[in-house]
């Protein structure tokens, strides 16, 4: 009878513990609380862009997932342009980066891209990251770039 009360405690005390554990991963969204490391672009125009992949000179192969974060007057409609170039100036690819959380603000926004595309001969090139200009007036034109490898 002992043996027994003592079974029913450890087990209504795991349920507890899963419980709490589970309500903890619930409340926090499953995030670590660890921040995440950004390679800061700047563009021209004095606007830093937050990437979280690719690195700088990392070597990249296809598909390419882009991560990271950029302001939110840089989307339209929750997406801007990314294009893979080669070191000679061939676009290999060209994608809209999809935002992750609400782009009507001034804030950083999350942001994802898969870009596929085939090696060049070349080993360097650039990600360029472009502001989604709706309006076509160059004066709201922006754009920051990241070196990458290709081998």
């Amino acid at each position: 009878m002992h043996m027994t009360k003592r079974i029913v405690t450890v087990i209504v005390v795991l349920l507890v513990l899963g419980a709490a554990v589970g309500g903890w991963f619930v409340w926090t969204g499953g995030k670590s609380g660890t921040p995440r490391a950004f390679a800061t672009i700047t563009s021209p125009k004095g606007v830093t862009l937050r990437i979280a992949s690719p690195a700088p000179g990392e070597v990249v192969t296809s598909p390419l997932v882009v991560t990271g974060e950029v302001p939110g007057p840089w989307y339209f409609e929750a997406s801007f342009p990314i294009a893979l170039v080669a070191a000679d100036g061939t676009v290999l690819n060209k994608v809209p980066a999809q935002a992750e959380g609400d782009w009507m603000t001034t804030e950083y926004v999350p942001f994802e891209a898969t870009i596929s595309f085939d090696a060049p001969e070349g080993d360097s090139g650039m990600l360029v990251f472009e502001k989604d200009n709706a309006s076509g007036l160059p004066e709201h034109d922006d754009s920051a770039r990241l070196p990458i490898r290709f081998r």
